[in-house]
């Protein structure tokens, strides 16, 4: 899985920009109001989502988890595939966005282009009731909080909420679980720290817990037995071609 890429910026247009990196020019998709926000020859990092096609493989680039995120959700609505997520996301910037979402403003959003009356409606009642928490390390365990005031990285290198301010964990209907590898049964590793599964082992006896949705691409699926005590099970894992179960 690509979740991020750095490189010197070679060339930006409208709707992507190309990265130098180890002597590739990669081409990444972004919106076009980040675009206009780059300057030729800085070196930049961007966090990706790659779609896979059959004849292609299409890498989107985004500023941060925020605005990747946002488009995850766009492109989880049934006719709203990448592209017309990537020019949702440069028909208005990304708080501005969410404000028109949250408070039902048909209007803004079928201002943007490609976006009509039917997909307008579509995004406010799938998103509009929607709440994402995002996961901050505390100790041994994760705590959970809104993106309210930005990311900062921690000592890992990797973002996470400046907001201290933390959902209960019992209030969370679904975790979405990253992962390096996964089997048929359901089982994942992830990358050694141990935070999940003990986040995940303390939710386990309760009646109304959270399902465990791991997030991969499907050939990061193995064969292998590597279940231990430890491991928590998830309850199903989404790739790029199907979902386990």
């Amino acid at each position: 899985m690509i979740d991020q890429i750095s490189g010197k910026i070679v060339s930006i247009n409208d709707n992507y920009v190309v990265l130098r990196v180890g002597g590739l020019g990669i081409k990444v998709n972004i919106s076009a109001n980040f675009a206009s926000k780059l300057v030729n020859e800085d070196l930049i990092t961007l966090v990706t989502y790659l779609n896979v096609r059959e004849d292609a493989l299409d890498l989107y680039g985004f500023k941060n988890d925020s605005e990747r995120n946002l488009f995850l959700m766009l492109i989880s609505i049934s006719g709203i595939g990448p592209k017309l997520a990537v020019s949702i996301l440069s028909g208005v910037e990304l708080e501005e966005l969410k404000s028109n979402i949250l408070s039902g403003d048909i209007k803004s959003l079928t201002s943007i282009p490609g976006v009509g009356a039917k997909t307008a409606k579509r995004i406010i009642i799938e998103l509009k009731d929607k709440s994402y928490f995002y996961p901050k390390i505390d100790g041994l365990n994760l705590t959970f909080h809104s993106d309210k005031n930005g990311f900062e990285t921690n000592k890992y290198d990797i973002e996470e909420p400046k907001n201290k301010n933390n959902i209960a964990i019992n209030e969370i209907d679904i975790f979405l679980v990253p992962l390096i590898s996964f089997n048929k049964d359901l089982y994942r590793i992830g990358f050694g720290g141990g935070y999940y599964d003990r986040t995940l082992t303390r939710l386990l006896n309760n009646k109304s817990r959270p399902k465990f949705f791991g997030i991969s691409y499907d050939f990061q699926l193995t064969e292998c037995k590597f279940e231990s005590k430890f491991d928590v099970r998830l309850d199903k894992v989404i790739t790029d071609k199907k979902v386990y179960v």
